[in-house]
């Protein structure tokens, strides 16, 4: 006798509904694998850009924590991967963006010290303006390999 509760999947959107439903039906796993870490993965994604005011001097950030409990070879595991695999595409896509801006960067540093350079020699003296140091570009992030609290910490302060 089966005494578990379906997951809920109707409280998703339709378009993460569908995806949860296929990804479930592939590998045949309950559709709780992939629900829940779709979830978690969303709350993450919310982070601490939005709060629910629980009272009047309460407020929360959405942060939620799930584990999906099931025996070895359930594929636990492969159900995780595919609920964040969209979330891991977008992270490659500005990762290559991110590269290409450095690229650019690097190559703009050098022109850059040699307009400093001339300014420096005679520029200031013409009361020319000063060159525009470039800015080394910031990569997006939803996801972090390294969670220790100095990497986590940088890696917020350039995404809030």
């Amino acid at each position: 006798m089966n005494l578990a509760i379906p997951f809920p999947t109707e409280i998703f959107p339709p378009m993460v509904r569908k995806y949860i439903e296929e990804a479930s039906a592939a590998l045949g796993v309950d559709p709780a694998f992939v629900a829940l870490a779709i979830l978690v993965a969303m709350a993450s994604f919310i982070g601490a850009t939005r709060r629910i005011k629980l009272k009047r001097d309460w407020c929360e950030p959405a942060v939620l924590w799930g584990a999906v409990v099931g025996e070895s070879g359930v594929l636990k595991s492969p159900a995780i991967d595919l609920a964040i695999r969209p979330a891991i595409k977008w992270q490659l896509r500005h990762l290559e963006a991110w590269q290409a801006a450095m690229e650019e960067y690097k190559q703009a540093l050098p022109r850059y010290e040699e307009q400093m350079a001339a300014w420096k020699k005679s520029g200031v003296k013409k009361g020319e303006k000063m060159p525009e140091e470039p800015m080394p570009p910031i990569c997006q992030r939803l996801i972090v390999q390294d969670i220790t609290t100095e990497a986590l910490a940088e890696k917020l302060g350039e995404n809030p």
